[in-house]
């Protein structure tokens, strides 16, 4: 689910559309979580879905930590990749502003802490982008993220959260920004994608993860 304070926007046709704030939201808060109304797709499940299904999840799904496909069900699903991102995951559920975001700009997440298949040319502009995206960079930068992740927190207690309650793993999540329990390390969550069916959807963003015995070209 994405922050309320938020609205879809087309930006051109090469980038397609993407999230952008509606008001100023202040460092520390949660922009994202996985709830309920996500989708969650093991791979039986992918093998039982026609094809054209999988094209759209290759485009708008990502692979958690234990290889199924994510699917949100509202424009979450839109969020652009920065090098210089302004949210980072706390946990593989949870992402939070790391700066201040002011009303107009846009949101942007970290497509290397998504388990990409695909290596991505990046175009971001930021003075930081890595040119080339690739899901094994969460291993060599989860650390400097954690720290951006971490620091940012400290401000958690002090501004509205109004996704809070919608957050799964509530007491895990509130154990980890009280101190409680360590942030964990977005490295934890990395999921190779191996791919072993041909087929269109192998070529999107994310690929999904390997599908045996796929036969679906219908409804």
């Amino acid at each position: 689910m994405i922050h309320p304070h938020t609205e879809l926007r087309f930006i051109s046709p090469e980038v397609g559309y993407g999230v952008f704030a509606t008001r100023f939201i202040p460092r520390g808060t949660v922009l994202w979580t996985l709830c309920r109304l996500d989708r969650v797709f093991t791979p039986d499940d992918i093998s039982m879905l026609p094809e054209n299904y999988l094209e759209i999840l290759a485009r708008y799904s990502y692979v958690n930590s234990a290889g199924n496909v994510v699917l949100c069900w509202d424009f979450g699903r839109y969020l652009n990749h920065s090098c210089n991102a302004n949210m980072l995951p706390l946990n593989h559920e949870v992402e939070i502003a790391i700066r201040d975001i002011q009303s107009g700009e846009e949101i942007t997440c970290e497509y290397g802490t998504c388990n990409i298949g695909n290596d991505l040319n990046c175009q971001c502009g930021s003075a930081e982008c890595r040119s080339v995206i690739r899901g094994e960079d969460v291993l060599t930068y989860s650390s400097v993220w954690r720290e951006k992740v971490r620091a940012a927190m400290a401000h958690f207690h002090e501004i509205e959260q109004p996704l809070l309650p919608f957050i799964r793993e509530q007491e895990q999540f509130l154990k980890q920004v009280t101190g409680v329990e360590d942030i964990p390390d977005q490295a934890d969550f990395y999921y190779a994608v191996k791919i072993a069916a041909p087929g269109n959807y192998q070529q999107g963003p994310w690929r999904l993860p390997a599908i045996t015995n796929h036969s679906k070209t219908g409804t």
